[in-house]
């Protein structure tokens, strides 16, 4: 059985479970595969937020901080030379 735009079997028995079940049935009881209840629902490929974002992301942050720390720590020596 080859269903269009279906990811894995998983995702099929996530949206359409009844529908798949028949599917199922009808083709080990008769042979036949009845596709009447399956309704086409189209993939949705969209990430979002995708690992290599967020990496670039992280990279920033932790850019950043780095600099606020070394600019902490310079202002930190300076105060204190200055109260010795």
């Amino acid at each position: 059985m080859i269903l269009s735009d279906v990811g894995h079997v998983s995702d099929v028995m996530k949206f359409q479970p009844e529908a798949i079940e028949h599917l199922i049935s009808t083709d080990f009881a008769t042979g036949d595969v009845d596709e009447s209840k399956i309704e086409y629902a189209p993939m949705n490929f969209d990430i979002g937020l995708g690992l290599p974002l967020i990496a670039k992301i992280a990279l920033v942050v932790a850019g950043l901080l780095s600099i606020g720390i070394g600019i902490l720590l310079l202002f930190g020596i300076r105060w204190l030379k200055r109260r010795q």
